[in-house]
């Protein structure tokens, strides 16, 4: 008897693949020891660096504005559970969101696994099944998701390029349909479905 297929184990190295994943991922992604020397970085993270924009590294050791401090106490917190903080960046106008998780205890000390947002960058997401849930049109979705990201009425009026009034009318459907009242429950019943790339 003939097999017809392989399983994927057998036919891709899956650890070579998820690496090739992450990688590949819109945000920047790094592997750091508890020294905050670089371990390894996804093409995002690689870019920063080399810009040294918004992140540097200062002899193999990742650093963010002027002070280590800020992320050398972030990864002591997230030794035991993943965890964030917020660094301001230098234009003054924007800050660095950045997430650490504990992914490894390598012998003499732990690896962590650190994304990093500017809070500038306009987020790469968008709304899955939110129109199948709640009956919207195509439409009245696509204004959730643009509420979602933080703009106005006319700032969705202009990209969409229908007048201010339609754009209204819009919400207030979404409104009738998702059960809210207001701008900051849409927002609440919208947040499940986004889906972050």
């Amino acid at each position: 008897m003939s097999v017809l297929f392989k399983p994927v184990a057998e036919v891709v190295d899956l650890p070579q693949l998820a690496l090739s994943w992450l990688a590949s991922d819109e945000v920047a992604r790094l592997l750091v020891d508890d020294q905050l020397l670089i371990r390894w970085t996804n093409a995002v993270a690689s870019s920063w660096l080399d810009s040294r924009a918004v992140v540097a590294s200062v002899e193999g050791r990742l650093c963010v504005g002027r002070s280590d401090a800020e992320l050398g106490a972030l990864l002591a917190r997230a030794r035991f559970r993943p965890e964030g903080t917020c660094i301001p960046l230098q234009d003054g106008a924007s800050h660095l969101i950045v997430c650490a998780r504990r992914v490894s205890d390598a012998g003499q000390g732990c690896v962590y696994g650190l994304s990093l947002r500017r809070t500038d960058e306009q987020c790469s997401g968008r709304a899955v099944g939110l129109g199948k849930a709640y009956g919207l049109t195509a439409c009245e979705e696509g204004i959730a998701q643009l509420l979602f990201h933080g703009a106005t009425a006319q700032e969705a009026a202009e990209r969409l390029k229908i007048s201010v009034e339609t754009v209204r009318t819009h919400i207030r459907r979404l409104y009738q349909k998702l059960g809210v009242n207001s701008r900051e429950a849409l927002l609440t019943q919208v947040r499940p479905f986004m889906m972050m790339f």
